[in-house]
């Protein structure tokens, strides 16, 4: 008698599971770029203005990185 097994989510849709590591990764790399950016702007090796369009760009990025990955958590829950 062959038993069936339900299979992960990640087996069910795999580029799903793929897209939301990779989502994940680019948080955690948009996280050391930012982090970098406010040293150098520390530093004075940014100007203000160019620091805060920077920033601005990279949260809205991460924002939509986020609602992305929440989307493809949820299809594959």
């Amino acid at each position: 008698m062959n038993a069936i097994h339900p299979q992960s989510a990640e087996q069910q849709h795999p580029e799903e599971s793929e897209a939301t590591g990779t989502g994940q990764e680019t948080t955690g790399r948009h996280h050391k770029l930012i982090t970098r950016m406010y040293y150098d702007h520390v530093l004075g090796m940014l100007s203000d203005d160019r620091y805060q369009n920077m920033i601005a760009d990279f949260e809205e990025q991460q924002e939509r990185l986020m609602t992305e990955i929440t989307v493809m958590e949820e299809l594959i829950d």
